[in-house]
């Protein structure tokens, strides 16, 4: 992980120092900054590539980011620019955008399509299983969760976000296996495993601090709960970056009131 941290920071440093100045260059820049968990430095070198320049590629990290910082109404209009809905990859990233809006029957039916024109591609799987779970279609979403875990084991490298994604569904499927009751340790511990990996390769991805806090809150573990607590509020880099870490220090007070 921190070789591979190592190599994004060097391509940051190589364009930096010399200046980007193709959209290229630019797309380049925001992909390195992403894979180091900066997004905003990351948009703002992907808005300057789709000005330029406008491509599939640019467009849909574009419409990730923007998600990953909760932009989702961005991040919708985004996957909108990068093309029609006969492209798998444009398909997912709305699923993801109208997940986050709360849009769940258009994301069902734009996760299928993606599914039914790239079988392999797991991601949208996993948004299926959110759609169907705030729809209240049980059975849909344990198999979709399900089978994203799968396909996921199968896969030889996951990015930070794929991690993060495996540890939600676990918990997820969980949930829903025992409608009402107690997620099981091992469970929850599995998941910590996963978001402990995307932490480990994006050192500041504030979703898997904050799920990793509360994962231990869980688990009764309160000095590795503040533990992320401490990390989590040393970015401070956004509002709702912010608003996690009081939700997670007010998680850890609950916990010790009980």
């Amino acid at each position: 992980y921190a070789s591979a941290n190592e190599a994004w920071r060097k391509t940051i440093d190589a364009i930096t120092q010399r200046g980007p100045v193709t959209p290229e260059d630019y797309l380049r820049l925001g992909t390195a900054y992403a894979a180091v968990g900066d997004y905003r430095k990351a948009a703002a070198a992907l808005r300057v590539s789709v000005e330029r320049e406008p491509s599939l590629r640019a467009w849909l990290l574009l419409s990730r980011v923007e998600s990953m910082t909760f932009q989702f109404a961005s991040a919708l209009a985004s996957a909108e620019k990068a093309g029609g809905r006969s492209d798998a990859a444009v398909l997912t990233a709305r699923c993801r955008a109208l997940a986050g809006l709360s849009r769940y029957t258009e994301a069902v039916s734009d996760c299928r399509e993606a599914r039914r024109l790239a079988p392999s591609s797991p991601e949208a799987l996993y948004y299926l299983g959110v759609a169907y779970e705030e729809l209240h279609r049980s059975g849909e979403a344990l198999t979709s969760y399900e089978s994203f875990l799968q396909e996921t084991d199968a896969l030889h490298s996951i990015d930070a976000y794929g991690h993060f994604l495996r540890g939600n569904a676990r918990l997820s499927l969980a949930q829903l296996r025992t409608p009402g009751g107690e997620v099981p340790a091992e469970v929850i511990v599995a998941a910590i495993g996963d978001y402990t990996r995307a932490v480990n390769l994006q050192e500041t991805f504030a979703r898997a601090l904050y799920n990793l806090g509360l994962a231990c809150v869980r688990l009764g573990r309160s000095e590795d709960a503040r533990m992320y607590l401490e990390n989590l509020k040393k970015l401070n880099d956004s509002e709702k970056d912010r608003e996690l870490a009081d939700m997670l220090m007010e998680a850890i007070r609950g916990m010790q009131r009980h």
